[in-house]
């Protein structure tokens, strides 16, 4: 029997999707997982970001939608560096991290038990269980021959459900992260070379981390997830120091 260790990121304001997060893992008895309280993005304002000496990158634009990062993106990228911080002084070996609108796959835990097995034989920082592949236009090649369920990812989207180890989160607690933030799942291809947005890694030390994924999603949005996100659907910090402006 595999004991996972795990966290749930959760908006204390949406505790609908901490109770459906409550049932879905009922059925995972092997999954030791903790809510981990989100960083509300609607409450962050330029005096938050100072007293907590945090800096958003300032010459950070969508590749995709040609603006700057919002409040919501702020907070989900805190809350995913929180918890790397929170898993690296626990000394897990391997941390399973969710987000609250996660799905699972029908054998979502006899592969997730597989992937750990396989990931003994590979290098590896961070693995995808779920992702929307961006650059679907490049090949992606597998992980050996000992491992037919993984492969190294082309550029991709979602920090839906995933693994890390301590390497991982050693490596982005020292990148510089708090000093130049941006969106979290562009922040990952950035700085595993799979994406193509190579003119940031300079502003992360050129922190450089090992990324994997499953050939298949075991992990999902659930329904209309991106809908009413909180996360891209929100407002941008009103800083009258940015070049924004």
């Amino acid at each position: 029997m595999i004991n996972i260790n795990c966290f749930i990121i959760n908006l204390e304001r949406c505790p609908e999707k901490r109770s459906r997060m409550i049932e879905r893992m009922k059925k995972y008895p092997e999954i030791n997982y903790e809510f981990f309280n989100a960083i509300d993005g609607q409450n962050i304002t330029v005096e938050y970001m100072k007293n907590n000496d945090y800096n958003t990158l300032d010459e950070w634009i969508d590749p995709f939608h040609k603006r700057k990062i919002t409040k919501g993106e702020i907070g989900c990228s805190l809350s995913h560096f929180n918890v790397y911080e929170k898993a690296f002084c626990m000394k897990h070996e391997i941390t399973l991290v969710l987000e609250d609108d996660a799905e699972f796959s029908d054998d979502f835990l006899d592969v997730l038990k597989q992937t750990i097995i396989e990931l003994d034989n590979v290098e590896w920082d961070m693995c995808y269980l779920g992702r929307k592949k961006i650059d679907k236009g490049k090949k992606e090649k597998r992980v050996g021959h000992l491992s037919p369920n993984l492969l190294y990812p082309s550029y991709s989207y979602w920090c839906i459900g995933y693994l890390i180890n301590p390497n991982f989160c050693r490596k982005i607690i020292d990148s510089n992260f708090l000093q130049n933030i941006i969106p979290i799942d562009e922040y990952l291809p950035i700085v595993s070379d799979t994406s193509s947005l190579i003119q940031y890694r300079e502003y992360y030390k050129n922190t450089s981390i090992k990324l994997i994924s499953l050939n298949k999603k075991i992990i999902y949005p659930e329904p209309n997830a991106f809908k009413n996100s909180d996360t891209e659907l929100s407002s941008y910090i009103n800083n009258n120091n940015s070049k924004l402006l």
